[in-house]
């Protein structure tokens, strides 16, 4: 039988010697990163099945109503989980309303906006993905 032909290879470059390069001086944000880091938030009070108290001085926005507790925290878990990014800093409780012959309703509330602008913002936002909401007067507030 007839040898193969030999295949022929094409010459390969010869490698690049490394070259040094110089080392980097290290920067304000490599040596300590907390220098260029926003402080961090305190983390949310998530006390299950309590309703916790809403702060005085600031804009309540209202979110649902529920006949008991249990059902206002599981939809409180699922707004924080649905909706973190708009909710992120601000008190989102239970609040109980005793309404005599009708009995106790249990509101879900979000607080701490600083102004009437910046609830009515969120709750915008809120409405644009299907979630009502109503920013609560201070006439509502307890």
């Amino acid at each position: 039988q007839p040898a193969a032909p030999a295949r022929q290879v094409a010459p390969q470059p010869a490698p690049r010697p490394a070259q040094p390069t110089a080392p980097r001086p290290q920067s304000a944000e490599r040596r300590d990163p907390s220098a260029v880091l926003p402080p961090a938030l305190p983390p949310r009070k998530r006390r299950q099945g309590a309703a916790l108290p809403a702060p005085r001085q600031a804009v309540q926005i209202f979110l649902s109503s529920h006949r008991t507790p249990q059902e206002a925290e599981v939809e409180r878990r699922r707004l924080l989980a649905s909706f973190d990014e708009l909710l992120v800093g601000r008190e989102v409780f239970v609040d109980r309303q005793d309404q005599g012959d009708r009995g106790a309703f249990y509101r879900l509330v979000a607080a701490a906006f600083p102004d009437r602008a910046a609830a009515e913002t969120t709750c915008q936002a809120l409405q644009a993905r299907r979630q009502d909401c109503r920013v609560l007067s201070d006439s509502r507030r307890n």
